[in-house]
């Protein structure tokens, strides 16, 4: 067995090793693009625009619940815990679709709103730059690229920008035409002719959406004065114009982020990390410059919004994700690290005070860093079937959709979408209070609060009151659950008077959900018992044979609402005790249908009580009583009920 310090002697990589390797070991299935794609060292022609590429096409693939493992693709979502107790919020990561392209190659990833809300991620399928309606899962349309497995993608309004290992220059794509169709509408030089700098590919790019610049690694191969970064003024967006290069190292650079004027740099294989004010073009200043203890290949930093912390990524194996303070650009410190299992973390994408993590074989990672001293993982896509350092699964992340989606790439050229929110905090039953008299049947609502979409409701409850509550049925007719597929009861007791049931959205469909909302979900039907005392029968929502009320969302995150109980109050009869009985002799019979003919039609006795011989509960004493008793004795007809005239 191999130690674990040779283990990680192997896997420490230098960026160049790390191409190598995937070069061998990266199988792309080709599609065919057309011979003006095929590139120099400098240039490539302008492509043919090919609307739809499906030969053969992306292939939407089974995700299923939380946990369970799709048939075509290893994968596992979790959150920080399976289940929100009760008055309690959690995080909550959940899986939508995964599509597979064709290519069997992926990227980068990013993402795209459109004026009409309609959100869109951009994938990197090694071929193509493919764009995926997020809400439906449908490949709207791919431009072709030159065959690379770097590719990297940016945006800016309507624009999208691309940029390659295998190519110098930038692709530029127009989205107006979205939700039809995208088209390419020019090609840019990262580094044209009067830079006096060449260069022979570009592996990162980004844009200051404040400013409107336009920022673009190069790898140079003549002309190279410590100018590795290339500026470009996005005032035509569709052309973008070089305005200048600037740089500190006599190498390549790999990654960098540009906000408002200040731009954040991996130095790749010198290990720093760098941070540059670029308010004046003309004059590039480098504030700050530190390397991370031990500093493996720099590869990713993001600065929170304030930039008051910065993220970085060190492309070597079991190198840590680090929290920095750069408050004080003069003396950053290390706050706090982050590794997952597989040891070799890739990109780093920050949102408040979260980061979401491309972990290569660890998959899709979320942590919370508003504690930067202890970071903590709150969200998990596992992506890929082993955890080790090496050069497999998650590629990109991307979570800047203003609707909760996020955007995973893998490498195999799985696109991955889902959305992310918070839930838990607000999620009641609350049990209905109502009143009924002695001898009538009740109705009793429950209502359920759900803070987001709900598949499944799991109601355990108990009635208890010296009424002897008779439960009749259970319903959803009229409620705002009514469109749930079905009502499953779990466990039923009628002596202990205990009753557990599920509401499910669908039997098929695990995506089926009631949506967000407040009101009535379940109506319960009791028979309050002729006789019965005035006073409360409690309606209490409990732990039923081990059956607890619970919330279930479309991922399987189980959510523990708050509950409160209700009750039926049975209210003054005056002298009705046993419906029906018409003689009072505390017995309904054969007897109270003679005394009730005798009073109708010969003049017989009054009824001590007129409500308790109005046997149908109209309150009115007549043939039809009599008829409604001997329906009842001879027929199994309904029970008597009381009128309620008080007589």
């Amino acid at each position: 067995m191999i130690s674990n310090e040779m283990q990680s002697m192997i896997l420490t990589i230098t960026k160049s090793t790390k191409r190598s390797l995937l070069q061998k070991t990266q199988v792309f299935t080709a599609i065919v693009i057309s011979a003006s794609l095929v590139m120099s060292n400098s240039a490539f022609s302008v492509p043919t625009f090919r609307k739809n590429i499906t030969d053969p096409a992306p292939t939407v693939l089974p995700s299923g619940p939380v946990g369970e493992q799709s048939p075509t693709s290893t994968f596992r979502v979790s959150s920080a815990a399976a289940t929100v107790p009760a008055g309690e919020n959690i995080y909550r990561f959940c899986l939508d679709t995964i599509i597979q392209f064709p290519s069997s190659a992926g990227s980068d990833i990013w993402g795209y709103t459109s004026p009409s809300n309609v959100d869109y991620a951009i994938f990197g399928t090694g071929v193509s730059i493919a764009f995926v309606n997020a809400t439906t899962g449908v490949v709207v349309d791919e431009v072709p690229t030159p065959g690379c497995s770097w590719q990297d993608i940016k945006t800016f309004g309507q624009y999208c920008y691309v940029v390659t290992e295998c190519g110098s220059n930038i692709q530029v794509i127009d989205m107006q035409f979205l939700p039809d169709s995208v088209s390419w509408v020019n090609t840019v030089q990262v580094s044209p002719a009067s830079a006096g700098v060449t260069i022979t590919s570009s592996h990162n790019l980004s844009i200051d959406t404040i400013s409107g610049f336009l920022y673009a690694e190069g790898f140079g191969a003549s002309g190279w004065t410590n100018r590795n970064i290339f500026v470009h003024h996005l005032t035509n967006p569709a052309t973008p114009s070089y305005l200048t290069g600037f740089g500190s190292i006599t190498q390549s650079i790999h990654d960098m982020v540009a906000n408002n004027d200040t731009v954040f740099v991996a130095d790749g294989a010198v290990h720093s990390f760098s941070v540059w004010d670029l308010t004046d073009k003309s004059a590039p200043q480098l504030l700050s410059s530190w390397i991370p203890p031990g500093g493996g290949y720099a590869h990713n930093i993001w600065p929170n919004r304030d930039n008051t912390i910065a993220v970085t990524t060190e492309e070597t194996s079991f190198k840590t994700v680090k929290f920095w303070d750069i408050q004080d650009l003069n003396n950053v410190q290390l706050l706090g690290q982050y590794l997952a299992p597989g040891g070799l973390a890739h990109n780093a994408q920050v949102k408040g005070d979260t980061v979401y993590l491309s972990h290569y074989e660890s998959g899709m990672r979320v942590v919370d860093f508003s504690d930067p001293t202890n970071p903590k993982e709150i969200g998990v896509l596992d992506t890929w079937p082993t955890e080790f350092p090496g050069f497999n699964g998650c590629w990109g992340m991307y979570p800047y959709s203003p609707n909760g989606f996020i955007y995973g790439s893998n490498m195999d050229g799985k696109l991955y979408i889902l959305h992310e929110e918070t839930v838990g905090a607000f999620d009641t039953l609350i049990v209905e209070n109502v009143s009924a008299p002695a001898g009538s049947q009740v109705r009793v609502d429950i209502y359920g609060t759900n803070s987001h979409p709900i598949h499944r409701f799991q109601i355990p409850i108990f009635y208890d009151g010296p009424a002897n509550l008779t439960l009749d049925s259970v319903s959803k007719a009229g409620l705002r659950s009514e469109s749930m597929e079905k009502i499953d009861t779990l466990s039923v007791n009628p002596l202990s008077r205990e009753l557990a049931v599920a509401l499910i959205a669908s039997t098929t469909d695990v995506n089926a959900a009631l949506d967000a909302g407040s009101g009535p979900i379940l109506s319960l039907y009791f028979s309050v018992s002729g006789g019965a005392p005035d006073g409360p029968n409690a309606v209490v929502i409990q732990d039923i044979n081990g059956v607890l009320p619970s919330y279930s969302d479309p991922c399987a995150l189980v959510v523990t609402p708050s509950v409160s109980a209700g009750a039926v109050e049975v209210t003054p009869q005056g002298c009705c005790f046993i419906p029906g009985d018409a003689n009072f002799d505390f017995a309904t019979n054969i007897a109270d249908v003679t005394f009730e003919i005798a009073r109708i039609f010969s003049g017989g006795p009054p009824p001590v009580c007129t409500d308790q011989a109005d046997a149908n509960g109209d309150n009115t004493f007549n043939i039809a009583d009599v008829t409604y008793l001997i329906s009842r004795i001879f027929s199994g007809g309904p029970a008597p009920i009381c009128g309620t005239t008080g007589s």
